[in-house]
């Protein structure tokens, strides 16, 4: 865009450096033809910005915006009619882009030509639209440029035309087998126990207080003291489940937040596909809180963490996801853990301590 802009204003310039040329000449000479060359490009110049006006009252143009599942590929498809006699060979679109989840913003412009009298039978124009990163791109077409011919000066035409796309992080080659251990049975996790229902596991035996429950109270002893009764406190019950947990990096970082998506989407489709339900843990900047607990059992699952990943800002927060876990005690004691952090990242959770598949990004 901006390449097009500097090639415009160059050309004006020589426009406006043509016509003085020809004012110094005749001031200097003083010739008749002279006056004559300088006011017949003066003339043309300003009968070019006039037709313009006629050209862009004839113009009709419709913008809509598509997405081609067979191609992967996100569109924007034009529509120029002109009824009028005349064409025009330049008419500029501005298209203002919003990735949601980087929080970048640029502006985009494609260049088309129209013909006279193309009213019936007009075969629409296809615009790719490309995003370096990944994400939801909210589009805007919010205004055209119709250049006169000498493209010396230009009329804007309103146009109120928006839209959402998304673009999707580019499958990797990741195999299942490159997740170290996550099949294999392994130890017991060392995790931190959180009073649960398993009642084969008891964490503690205290002091009955209100609001225990009557299932958990220790006739024995109980039986043994005279004033006091005794509860158990059941522990977690043992979960061979598949936990991934991921934090992002600082936005700033837009390049490692976006591998790190594509990281997550490449471990969740492939345990999908070896038919291994799990569960997501991830930042949820999108309704303000410190983690998003999805569970993976089906393509339709993927779906919805894949798009809610696409439209949530990705930035590091000052607690991560991994403390949040630690934290909660959400880890039960036969779980596969898979963590996809940022490689500078500084874990101070205790997570990597334990038996995880760690996945570093740079």
């Amino acid at each position: 865009m901006k390449k097009n802009k500097i090639k415009r204003v160059a050309k004006r310039i020589g426009y406006l450096g043509v016509l003085g040329i020809l004012v110094v000449v005749y001031i200097n000479t003083n010739q008749k033809m002279s006056l004559y060359a300088t006011i017949a490009f003066a003339s043309a110049l300003v009968l070019v910005v006039l037709i313009n006006f006629i050209v862009r009252a004839t113009l009709d143009i419709t913008y809509e915006i598509n997405y081609d599942q067979a191609n992967d590929q996100n569109y924007i498809i034009v529509t120029p009619k002109n009824k009028g006699i005349l064409p025009t060979n330049h008419v500029e679109s501005i298209v203002r882009c919003e990735n949601v989840v980087f929080g970048t913003k640029e502006a985009k412009s494609f260049d088309i030509s129209i013909r006279a009298r193309s009213v019936k039978n007009v075969e629409p124009i296809k615009i790719p639209i490309d995003s370096k990163y990944c994400g939801r791109i909210d589009l805007s077409v919010e205004e055209c440029r119709v250049y006169d011919w000498f493209d010396f000066t230009y009329l804007k035409k309103k146009v109120n035309t928006k839209g959402v796309v998304y673009v999707y992080p580019d499958e990797s080659k990741t195999t299942l087998a490159e997740m170290d251990d996550l099949l294999s049975e392994g130890e017991e996790l060392t995790y931190k126990h959180v009073v649960g229902n398993d009642v084969s596991e008891v964490l503690q035996i205290r002091e009955y207080a209100q609001g225990d429950s009557i299932k958990n109270i220790h006739w024995n002893l109980s039986a043994k003291t005279v004033d006091s009764l005794y509860v158990k406190e059941l522990d977690t019950p043992n979960d061979n489940s598949i936990m991934v947990v991921f934090d992002y990096a600082e936005s700033i970082n837009q390049e490692t937040n976006n591998a790190i998506i594509r990281k997550v989407c490449d471990v969740s489709r492939i345990l999908l596909a070896e038919n291994l339900g799990h569960t997501v843990y991830r930042m949820d900047t999108l309704k303000d809180r410190v983690a998003d607990e999805q569970h993976i059992a089906s393509v339709e699952d993927y779906d919805v963490l894949v798009k809610d990943l696409l439209e949530t800002f990705a930035d590091h927060q000052q607690k991560n996801v991994a403390e949040y876990v630690m934290d909660e005690g959400l880890i039960a004691r036969y779980a596969k853990i898979i963590y996809v952090k940022p490689k500078t990242m500084v874990d101070n959770s205790g997570l990597e301590e334990m038996e995880v598949n760690l996945i570093n990004v740079e």
